[in-house]
């Protein structure tokens, strides 16, 4: 599925870029060109032969373009993939640090002879049982993203 968006916003990309645009359109003079010469002369005519090759050349430089265009796409999937993923660990990991940070001041509070808040203890059962749902998240992310890496 990620291939099929990918190749969505690739072919859009590519379809909105001017340079891509403009390549397309030469070729296409030079196509038609071409095949009006290749009509008149033959193979071996200078003429035909340059007309050949700047076709050629045009070719190369639209597939050229478009790899261009498609290479950058993907360096920015690439990019946001990463920074999405280093924010999913973090959010897994937050609520650990608060849970430990609850747990040091529950322990004081009761070396204390405080009896820790009944909210708090509410809070701590809580992430207590939400905690193995988010690894769970952050594991399948890793798993979905190790199985469809970027090209």
């Amino acid at each position: 599925m990620d291939d099929q968006v990918g190749e969505t916003q690739s072919l859009q990309e590519v379809l909105s870029s001017s340079l891509i645009q403009s390549l397309k359109s030469k070729l296409a003079r030079a196509d038609a060109s071409f095949a009006e010469l290749a009509k008149r002369v033959g193979k071996n005519h200078p003429l035909y032969k340059q007309a050949k090759a700047e076709v050629n050349s045009l070719q190369q430089k639209l597939r050229s373009e478009i790899k261009m265009v498609q290479t950058w796409i993907h360096r920015a999937w690439r990019s946001d993939h990463r920074r999405h993923a280093g924010a999913g660990a973090q959010a897994a990991q937050q609520p650990r640090r608060e849970r430990t940070h609850q747990a040091r001041r529950d322990a004081r509070r009761l070396e204390a002879g405080e009896a820790a808040p009944e909210g708090h203890r509410r809070d701590l059962d809580e992430e207590t049982r939400q905690e193995p749902l988010r690894l769970q998240a952050v594991n399948q992310y890793r798993q979905e993203a190790q199985d469809h890496p970027p090209d």
